[in-house]
């Protein structure tokens, strides 16, 4: 797991910063979505989950505990996580928390959107 906190550019001839940078030839499906999360909800509701394809979670509002690999993280507003594929993971929400999460990697069957 990899954690970091976002900055933006102040200098408006160079207005992008780059953060994490991952290459994966194997990879053959991006998943992009929101999340909305309660203070106190858990996910999984218990113990632990575990996806196929690399996660990337970018905190908007909110604070969450996040549990992968042995390491526990706090995460909140303008924070970015990355989890490998495969690994096992758990959070728990302690404020309402809104975030964008991508998956990436390969994926067996097509998204549902394009089937």
């Amino acid at each position: 797991m990899h954690t970091e906190t976002l900055t933006w550019s102040e200098d408006v001839r160079h207005p992008l910063t780059q953060h994490l940078c991952f290459v994966d030839p194997a990879a053959t499906t991006v998943v992009v979505g929101t999340g909305t999360f309660k203070a106190g909800q858990d996910m999984p509701s218990e113990g632990f989950s575990q996806y196929p394809m690399r996660e990337i979670s970018i905190v908007l509002e909110g604070e969450i505990e996040t549990e992968s690999a042995g390491k526990k993280v706090r995460l909140n507003a303008g924070d970015l996580v990355t989890i490998p594929p495969n690994q096992k993971q758990r959070s728990r929400f302690l404020k309402d928390t809104k975030l964008i999460y991508i998956f990436f990697g390969h994926r067996s069957k097509e998204c549902e959107a394009d089937a």
